[in-house]
């Protein structure tokens, strides 16, 4: 049986880490956050490391949580020898706190800041961190009341 797309891109996330990719990627650039989505879509989504021309809320048409979040966790590494325990951080609170993000910052903020680990280099917390990604762009397999 294949795997999915999704399934595809995650083996993919794991494989950034392992071999050593990871490494190669530009920190703290749209340049470095491209060279990630392509990394993980490539193949997958037509348009996978290039930017949107409509409805630019988000700079690609998917994908732009899981590749943001790796792409902050570079930013954190290097500029603070941190990255984030994304297992430390529920999907509910996260999605919240970043749908309100563009008005107030500070829950997402301390969310996150909560989560914050020096074990920059524990391969277990980047592949725990890659489920915790791919679970927040799962949907809820309960409706609600």
């Amino acid at each position: 049986m294949a795997l999915s797309n999704d399934e595809q891109s995650k083996v993919r996330a794991y494989a950034l880490f392992d071999s050593g990719t990871i490494d190669n990627i530009e920190v703290g650039t749209f340049k470095g956050l491209q060279q990630i989505h392509t990394y993980l879509f490539e193949g997958l989504l037509p348009a996978a490391g290039k930017i949107r021309s409509v409805n630019i809320a988000h700079p690609f048409k998917e994908g732009n949580g899981r590749s943001g979040r790796i792409w902050l966790d570079l930013m954190l590494k290097r500029n603070l020898r941190l990255c984030v325990d994304w297992a430390k951080v529920g999907k509910h609170e996260y999605l919240s706190a970043m749908e309100r993000s563009p008005v107030n910052d500070l829950e997402l903020r301390v969310l996150l800041s909560a989560a914050l680990t020096d074990a920059i280099e524990d391969r277990d917390v980047f592949m725990k961190g890659i489920e915790q990604s791919y679970y927040y762009e799962e949907p809820d397999n309960y409706k609600a009341a």
